[in-house]
């Protein structure tokens, strides 16, 4: 249905079964309106899709459904206003009944909803508000209205998280998330219970969450460097495949393949931009980020071809970018964060560079100061790192959550010309000493610049 968008970007589907032998689906058009389609015993294909009037959401938005008793359906979606709206069907009715809003409690346009029926024609949402707390509300027959929304204890996570709940017996509920922690946590209620149980953290796994210990880090090297040289000049960042550096030049305007020993085994030059940044190598692409034009140019490592990739620069992006391994996203940010954008990282698809709001990156609070970045890196635990200049630091935080887990200083390494810029993850050795880290330095001369890959030894690198 042309409704519906093939691909990345396409919200998720919710199936229920609200009686033996019958499905009914749900999804949000590209129109942000939610559709139904359904089958049934006899039917030869699915019935539908029909959409239900009434409520516009987000595209992308998630829809949530529910049968609290035999042939009865309730769905759940944010509306536009970031309120939780509710529509009902059951049989006889001509059409679905709704959308009513519960409450006032406002949520992300993106917010998944948890609902479930734990006794016959009952109901329970679970939802993060703004401030990131799980909320609830019930509904059960005889109320004029939904009840709530109430605070379940002091239970924290972070968007896009979502809240799992099951009902294990009559009128008993479980919840789990994710913490801010990492660690599963749990919360229990029951006929009885003044208040929820919990929370409890369930054991000590956790969830790519655990801290790498920034302030721990120590510089144990120098993986590649260059002086004086037209590519040293201006050079922007250092990334890796794993088996090759690439150094991105704005003053020579090229990416450059080294092997371990420093020796070039080949460049190409970047046609675009009036400043070409720190770059990111993922599934065998090379991704150069570019202002004026503002976009992302692109080549695979062994520059066989290329290509440019437009997109809207807001104020000052695009000065560095990477790619998410855990959702294949092209990230970057206004160069100045705080002040232009409240923190936030905005996602792109890849291959088109088309914004995908829905998967953006709010970032935590940092504990030193969190602006000029030059560069960041997404490790395949989910750790996304970040650089800045003026001072030199770097930052670790949360790939999932954007919990930020330290920072620091660097130091300008004995230059008054030092100029923090990009940087990457990659194992490297030097003698017995292992680095993990690796952040490049522009030294900035009267002349030609020079540039350094300073590496640094990471503690438990597993935690990366």
């Amino acid at each position: 249905m042309s409704n519906f968008a093939p691909g990345a970007g396409l919200g998720p589907a919710t199936i229920i079964s609200r009686s033996t032998d019958q499905l009914d689906i749900f999804a949000v058009g590209l129109d942000g309106r939610v559709y139904t389609a359904a089958w049934q015993p006899g039917d030869t294909t699915w019935r539908g899709w029909w959409p239900i009037e009434g409520l516009e959401v987000a595209p992308c938005a998630p829809v949530t459904a529910v049968s609290r008793a035999k042939d009865k359906l309730d769905i759940f979606a944010v509306g536009l206003d970031g309120r939780v709206y509710t529509a009902a069907w059951q049989p006889g009715d001509p059409a679905w009944r709704g959308w009513w809003p519960i409450g006032e409690l406002t949520t992300t346009l993106h917010a998944p909803i948890a609902a479930i029926s734990r006794a016959t024609d009952k109901l329970d949402l679970f939802v993060l508000g703004l401030d990131s707390q799980v909320y609830t509300a019930a509904w059960e027959p005889g109320d004029a209205d939904w009840r709530g929304w109430w605070p379940v204890l002091d239970g924290l996570t972070a968007p896009p998280m979502q809240v799992g709940v099951v009902s294990r017996a009559t009128d008993k509920l479980d919840l789990v998330m994710p913490g801010l922690d990492g660690r599963i946590w749990t919360a229990a209620w029951e006929p009885g219970d003044t208040n929820w149980r919990g929370w409890q953290p369930i054991g000590d796994l956790v969830t790519g969450q655990t801290d790498p210990g920034v302030g721990a880090w120590q510089k144990v090297g120098i993986a590649f460097q260059s002086e004086n040289t037209n590519h040293s000049n201006e050079a922007q960042g250092v990334t890796t495949d794993g088996a090759a550096w690439y150094l991105v030049s704005n003053g020579s305007k090229t990416v450059r393949k080294y092997d371990n020993g420093a020796n070039l085994l080949g460049q190409i030059k970047v046609p675009h931009g009036a400043h070409i940044g720190a770059a990111d190598c993922y599934a065998g692409w090379i991704y150069v980020p570019t202002q004026g034009p503002f976009g992302v140019w692109r080549t695979p490592t062994d520059f066989s071809s290329q290509e440019f990739l437009p997109a809207d620069g807001g104020k000052d992006r695009f000065a560095w970018c990477a790619v998410n391994p855990l959702n294949g996203r092209l990230y970057t940010c206004e160069f100045d964060i705080y002040n232009n954008a409240n923190g936030v990282l905005y996602a792109h698809d890849r291959d088109t560079l088309v914004r995908c709001p829905e998967d953006d990156l709010p970032l935590g609070p940092t504990p030193i100061h969190f602006d000029r970045l030059q560069g960041g890196v997404f490790t395949a635990r989910g750790r996304l790192l970040i650089s800045r200049s003026g001072p030199n630091g770097v930052f670790c935080f949360s790939a999932v959550t954007g919990q930020c887990f330290g920072g620091r200083h660097l130091g300008n390494f004995g230059s008054t010309g030092s100029e923090g810029e990009g940087i990457t993850v990659r194992p490297w050795q030097f003698g017995a000493q292992s680095a993990s880290v690796h952040v490049l330095e522009l030294d900035n001369d009267a002349g030609t610049d020079d540039c350094y890959l300073h590496s640094y030894a990471v503690p438990e690198p597993d935690r990366l």
